[in-house]
């Protein structure tokens, strides 16, 4: 299962109202064994939006995000390459559903989980435009 960075967030910000049930969830899947993907992108993502102030939310401290980081490692899986193959699943979705400009990471994020055969668990709606062809699980929707 590939994680999102927005999943992320609301399991570390205790202050999030969508924090209780994410975290339940990633508890939850943790505990059955799940194994997890953390593509760079998600993990840049997360570090960048947790540790600036965001509306009402305060920064997180850098080491509180690190720390958080840290302790999903051992349930992270090894790591899948960005290849070749992932680019053209790239091309032909971007070119299909007209993506670009701020849609580029959830884009490079689904052609990824496309091509190594992933579910992407995210609560972002706008990966529902990639489906079929795309696995989506949105743990916040059930």
């Amino acid at each position: 299962m590939l994680l999102d960075a927005n999943l992320l967030i609301y399991a570390f910000r205790a202050e999030l109202p969508q924090h209780p049930s994410t975290h339940a969830w990633l508890q939850s899947e943790l505990n059955a064994g799940t194994a997890f993907f953390l593509h760079p992108l998600a993990a840049g993502a997360f570090l960048r939006l947790s540790t600036k102030s965001l509306g009402p939310l305060a920064a997180a401290p850098m080491s509180k995000a690190l720390d958080f980081l840290a302790a999903l490692q051992p349930t992270i899986a090894e790591a899948l390459p960005d290849d070749a193959a992932h680019l053209e699943i790239l091309r032909r979705l971007a070119e299909r559903h007209a993506v670009y400009g701020d849609g580029c990471a959830d884009l490079w994020l689904a052609a990824f989980a496309i091509r190594h055969r992933l579910t992407i668990a995210s609560a972002d709606m706008g990966f529902a435009r990639y489906q079929p062809e795309l696995q989506w699980l949105n743990p916040l929707a059930t």
